[in-house]
């Protein structure tokens, strides 16, 4: 169904002012709920927009994390467990002593912006939860003249656009459509001292030049659909949707009043607080016959009750997301029991799913972010989703410090433990051969035997 609409187009220069304004008429298509354009547009002067519009609408798109509560819980659990779970400064140096660019870089990062509870990680949620519900998200950075950043910013995804000028790379976050503040995008040196930059990540669309799609674009009948039986069903035990029951006069008719009397029962003793309501029709002619007939109906089929069809529906957005469905609370008997199995899916979740995103997200930070500080050796690092017991843990560590076969020292051992580094010649308190305490004894027992040689009296 398409609907005809008239449209103000204004066309603001950098500084906000209004160069043009122009009135048309739009044929929109309202199908699926308004979020699909039939033809992106791009270099289009005659309308007067000055950004390129993305195929798919990012304010609907946010909507559906409240329509279905699966989708929002994918969405919230993938954004935890790629930057949500903490982060460090590594590098991969022999030396790993923090030095002054260090100290520059966690200085930043500690503190990205002026506001005490906008910390970094959580910065990178709320940017990530973009990301995952619209394939979009961004950060608006400023720098100082030596091209450090020096405030970072999360920027609501539903409010940027990119702008025509795709030559200078600029995008505009526009607020309640005519509000619209021009930014930069991220280069390695600044070119505009008097804008800030914005940095875009973006889950590739093959169909769109300028903006990315969310990976769980194509479940969107799924959770539509889920959603119109919910709201079905809501109606349906609220107002009586469908009629149930037939009054039928055999023999005469019901009187006026009789009939006002059951419209107004009716129309105010439905919903829940009137559930078992009683309505009494009686004619003094007992030649007329009243009865009471329900009428059956039937939505859908046995096979096909209430709970199938939003089991059905579930399991599909959750497979979207490529998520373990135990993760967001989904068990069925079938999946009781299997340790194995579990561990072998977890293991494909983390490793085929949360690993890549981590670590294209990484990879965006230390080429924009952190390469800003200059020439280094430090790269951010996030805390990665740990799927292994402790006791496996220890395992792996026993090996791995084997003397003859194993491949990590002592401290690179408790470093991925979170415990400070010991002293160069200091030993865990548990070893036993080559302690401090066990040098010190011998060193004793040798002076105690020296002394004794050397004794007078036992010489005698």
């Amino acid at each position: 169904m398409n609907k005809e609409i008239e449209a103000e187009f204004i066309e603001l220069n950098e500084a906000g002012e209004t160069v043009s304004k122009s009135v048309e008429h739009i044929e929109i298509d309202l199908g699926l709920m308004n979020i699909r354009k039939e033809q992106q547009t791009q270099f289009d002067d005659q309308r007067g927009h000055q950004w390129v519009e993305p195929r798919y609408k990012f304010d609907t798109l946010l909507s559906f994390m409240e329509l279905n509560v699966w989708h929002a819980r994918c969405i919230q659990l993938k954004a935890n467990l790629v930057g949500g779970l903490g982060w460090e400064l590594v590098t991969d140096a022999e030396n790993k002593d923090e030095d002054l660019d260090y100290r520059r870089i966690i200085a930043f990062l500690n503190k990205p912006n002026p506001n005490a509870t906008e910390t970094f990680t959580e910065l990178c949620k709320r940017f990530l939860i973009d990301f995952y519900a619209v394939g979009n998200a961004w950060f608006e950075a400023s720098r100082n003249l030596k091209q450090e950043p020096v405030e970072l910013y999360h920027v609501r995804a539903m409010t940027m656009k990119r702008a025509k000028n795709i030559r200078n790379g600029g995008y505009l976050q526009v607020i309640n459509g005519f509000k619209v503040t021009p930014l930069q995008n991220w280069r390695e040196r600044k070119t505009d001292v008097n804008k800030n930059e914005a940095l875009h990540f973006f889950s590739y669309d093959p169909q769109d030049d300028f903006y990315g799609v969310p990976s769980w674009i194509a479940n969107l009948g799924d959770i539509m659909q889920d959603r119109g039986y919910v709201e079905y069903t809501m109606n349906l035990f609220r107002n009586q949707l469908l009629a149930k029951f037939l009054i039928v006069v055999e023999g005469g008719t019901l009187s006026k009043a009789a009939k006002q009397n059951i419209r107004k029962f009716l129309q105010h003793h439905t919903g829940v607080k009137n559930a078992g309501g009683t309505i009494v029709l009686e004619s003094e002619d007992p030649n007329v016959k009243i009865r009471i007939e329900k009428i059956d109906h039937e939505f859908l089929s046995k096979d096909q009750g209430s709970n199938t069809v939003r089991t059905i529906s579930r399991d599909v957005v959750v497979a979207s997301h490529g998520v373990l469905p135990r993760l967001v609370g989904v068990m069925s008997a079938g999946q009781l029991g299997g340790g194995s199995e579990n561990e072998a899916q977890l293991k494909s979740f983390k490793e085929t799913v949360i690993d890549p995103d981590q670590n294209s997200f990484e990879e965006f930070l230390n080429r924009t972010l952190i390469k800003a500080f200059g020439t280094h050796k430090w790269k951010i690092k996030f805390n990665e989703f740990d799927i292994t017991t402790m006791a496996e843990d220890a395992s792996f560590y026993e090996k791995a410090l084997d003397p003859a076969k194993g491949w990590m020292k002592r401290n690179e051992v408790r470093e991925k433990s979170g415990l400070a580094a010991l002293d160069e010649f200091e030993e865990s308190p548990g070893a036993v051969q080559g302690s401090t305490v066990q040098k010190m004894s011998e060193i004793r027992k040798s002076i105690d035997f020296a002394f004794k040689r050397l004794s007078p009296v036992q010489d005698l």
